[in-house]
Parts: structure tokens; C-alpha cells; sequence
């Protein structure tokens, strides 16, 4: 019988020391001299509504106290509408600040920016007019050189692979569009072509 009193009174204990809890809430007031007008208690936090900054009570604070004369009592956690000032770094490319409100100029041939939409269509427009074409080709015979018709003529500089390998430019000439593989070359080997047209 003494062994379940004492299992029942430890228990008990157990529940009582882990449901107690330091009570915390929020608790406004006017100004840092308006008095709370009840006993604030640890872990609450007042809120000043004059500039909302936010005070965390570290130590139980009286009724008649404010968060001038208790400010022993008190950290601030929060400080309200004040923050550290938005400076912009150097350069600013294109940015500019004034007060609260930044800006992003448009860029020009002498200053960074944003792009204007004309310029952004211009620039995405380029884009469709070079388009890169792939082509393979199989060498059908042994030879000293191998001679493909492109589907297109190329408008700049090709990548030419041939089994895996790239060649050089002085090993293929291209001439509308006429590919002309100019070293010696094996029945069967792979021929890759990458170019813009």
C-alpha cells in the first residue's frame, strides 16, 4: 500500500511541476509613460503603440510602473517604425534612391539599367534569326576526301566531328552549301556538323 501512495504521490508531482508555466502574452499601451495599470508578469510583451516598438518583461513589473520608469524591467525586442537606412552600393548600376522608394533607370550605351521593352524585342528577335542546325553524314566509300550537301548554307564558324573527334578547320571546307571533308576518310565513319544558318 505505501509503494501505490508513493507511485501515486510522485505522479502527481510529476504532472504538477511540468504544467506549470511562466504566463506570457501581449499588453499594449499609449506612450513609454502611460502606467500599465495591472502588475505585469515575466515573459509578457508590451507593445507601444506610439511607434510600435515591442519590450519583452524580463522581470515582474508593478501596475504603476511605465516602460520609462520600468525600464529595468524591460528589453526591447522590436524597434518599431525606425530601421537601419537602405544605402545602395557602389556601383549602383542603374539604381537610384530616393527616401523610400527605389528605382531602376533604363540603360543607355554609357549607363547600366533596365531594358526597355524595345530593346528586350529587339534583342529577343536576333535570336530567330540565327538558328543552329545539326546534320550527320556516313562515308559510303574509302577515300582521300568525302564530299556532303548541307541542308542550308552556314553563316558562321561549323563544328565538324568526325568519329568522335573534332576537326580542325584546315581539315574540311564548306563553301555554300557544299562540305567538303578534306583528309582521308573510311567507309562507315560518322561525320557530325553543327552550324548557324
Amino acid at each position: 500500500m505505501k509503494k501505490i501512495a508513493l507511485i501515486l504521490t510522485m505522479t502527481l508531482l510529476a504532472i504538477i511541476t511540468f504544467g506549470q508555466a511562466t504566463p506570457s502574452g501581449q499588453f499594449r499601451v499609449a506612450t513609454n509613460n502611460t502606467a500599465f495599470g495591472i502588475d505585469i508578469p515575466v515573459g509578457t510583451e508590451v507593445i507601444c503603440m506610439t511607434d510600435t516598438s515591442v519590450y519583452v518583461c524580463h522581470t515582474p513589473a508593478a501596475s504603476t510602473l511605465t516602460l520609462t520608469t520600468g525600464a529595468t524591467n524591460f528589453k526591447k525586442i522590436a524597434a518599431g517604425n525606425s530601421h537601419v537606412a537602405v544605402t545602395l552600393g557602389s556601383p549602383a548600376n542603374g539604381l537610384s534612391l530616393s527616401g523610400q522608394q527605389l528605382s531602376l533607370g533604363t540603360a543607355s550605351t554609357s549607363t547600366t539599367g533596365a531594358l526597355t521593352s524595345t530593346d528586350w524585342n529587339t534583342f529577343n528577335n536576333k535570336l530567330g534569326s540565327l538558328i543552329t542546325k545539326v546534320e550527320y553524314f556516313s562515308v559510303s566509300t574509302t577515300g582521300s576526301s568525302a564530299v556532303f550537301t548541307l541542308a542550308h548554307s552556314k553563316t558562321d564558324d561549323a563544328l565538324v566531328i568526325m568519329n568522335g573527334f573534332p576537326l580542325t578547320s584546315s581539315q574540311y571546307t564548306i563553301t555554300g552549301t557544299t562540305f567538303t571533308v578534306s583528309i582521308p576518310v573510311y567507309q562507315y565513319d560518322r561525320i557530325q556538323i553543327s552550324y548557324k544558318y
